[in-house]
Parts: C-alpha cells; structure tokens; sequence
C-alpha cells in the first residue's frame, strides 16, 4: 500500500461530500414559472432541468462511492497484515474515519500531539519501503 492511495481515499471522501452538497443544492433552488414569467434564467421546465441535474450528481456519487468501498477493501486487508496495533488504529482514525492527526494522537496517546501520530506512520510507511 503506497500512501497516495490513502490520500486518495481522503480526497474521494471530500468529493462525495462535495458532489452530495451540490446535489442537495439543487433541492432549494427549483422555481416554478409564474404565469408566463420564468424565474430561470434558462427557457423550459426549471424542476425538470434540476431533476436531470439531480440524476447525474447521483450517478456521479454512486461511481466515487463504489470506487472508495473498493479502497478502503484494499486499505482494510493492508491493515491486516501490519503487526503494530498502533499503526493499525493510525490507519484506521486518520485515513479511514477522516480524523486530523491532532485527534488521532489524542485517541491514540490521550494528549494533542499530532507530530507523534504522523511521524511514526510516515517512518513505519518509510521502513515499508525499504
């Protein structure tokens, strides 16, 4: 497991939050024509636009969503093969559950020290390589 990878899960995380945003967005903005005014800026059925819309933000965070469980099967059965329990909760509370480091350490060491946290994945992820 190459880190890149466990930023690429949080990164797809970020993006179907992202893309959830924008759908639920289109929710709020529906205008219904009054009489022979349109309140859209775009001639037609404004709430059949924003259904359409609606549909592919869905197909879009349906995609991400199957291409992140995908990951974290990867991530998961990488963890398995780690001895350290402690790097296996790292994993797990930063990468896995979206954490920052400072609330990682805390759970991990019960005091705010993320420098703690980070640099002992990064030299474990170090000494992987080798």
């Amino acid at each position: 497991m190459e880190i890149d990878e466990l930023h690429h899960y949080q990164e797809l995380e970020k993006e179907i939050c992202n893309l959830k945003r924008i759908k639920d967005s289109l929710y709020y903005n529906i205008h219904s024509p009054v009489s022979n005014e349109s309140h859209s800026s775009t001639p037609g059925d404004p709430t059949a636009q924003a259904v359409k819309q609606i549909e592919r933000y869905e197909a879009m965070i349906s995609e991400k969503e199957e291409e992140q469980r995908k990951l974290s099967i990867r991530i998961i059965t990488w963890t398995w093969t780690i001895d350290s329990l402690d790097i296996r909760a790292i994993v797990n509370w930063h990468y896995l559950q979206g954490l920052s480091w400072k609330k990682t350490a805390r759970n991990m060491y019960g005091y705010n020290s993320s420098d703690t946290c980070r640099k002992r994945f990064y030299r474990f992820m170090n000494e992987q390589k080798k």
